[in-house]
């Protein structure tokens, strides 16, 4: 998340959990039943759970309550503690997902087995036809990217700080690719 969406956010956050925007409802969930009533309500259309300490087993909650959800259009997991399965149950989710549009995941520990793992459950999910930005910086992910991660909606992918030595040529080929952060990388 850009660091004015993500000042913009804590801003409109910090005197409820629950803000509306226009027609946007915005929920800043503190902890796992926060964000599981925030995904089961209709009127959600952001949530962000950062820096909840949440691992794979909040996580896999959390993807099993997205897989209902059909309103949701931006996720903000930033600054858990995201590893392989939550990242491979997150990924499903996401893939078949009709709504999702922003998808943060950036300070985690998803490793690269998780990233590959996501990658291959958001393809083998449905491709998340609408998913526009992907943050999975500062996750440890490299030394490559998996090719399934070059999804055909896909605009923006920032995988700053991860290790990346090498970037698979279906992203160059991917058409609606605009922006690639691989800042600090080798």
């Amino acid at each position: 998340m850009s660091s004015i969406a993500s000042e913009r956010s804590r801003n409109e956050m910090s005197q409820s959990p629950l803000a509306a925007r226009g027609q946007m409802v915005v929920v800043d969930a503190k902890s796992l039943e926060e964000a599981l009533a925030a995904l089961n309500r209709p009127s959600t259309s952001w949530l962000i759970a950062n820096g909840r300490n949440f691992g794979d087993f909040e996580t896999i909650a959390l993807s099993q309550a997205l897989r209902q959800n059909k309103t949701l259009s931006e996720l903000s997991l930033a600054g858990n503690s995201i590893g392989p399965d939550g990242a491979a149950a997150l990924g499903c989710a996401v893939g078949g997902h009709p709504t999702l549009r922003e998808l943060y995941v950036q300070k985690n520990t998803i490793g690269p087995v998780g990233f590959e793992r996501m990658a291959r459950g958001i393809m083998s999910c449905g491709g998340a036809p609408g998913l526009r930005i992907l943050n999975a910086s500062d996750n440890a992910i490299g030394p490559t990217i998996p090719p399934d991660i070059a999804l055909p909606c896909l605009v923006s992918l920032q995988l700053s700080r991860n290790s990346i030595e090498e970037v698979p040529v279906a992203l160059a080929e991917c058409p609606s690719l605009h922006e690639v952060a691989l800042d600090d990388n080798p």
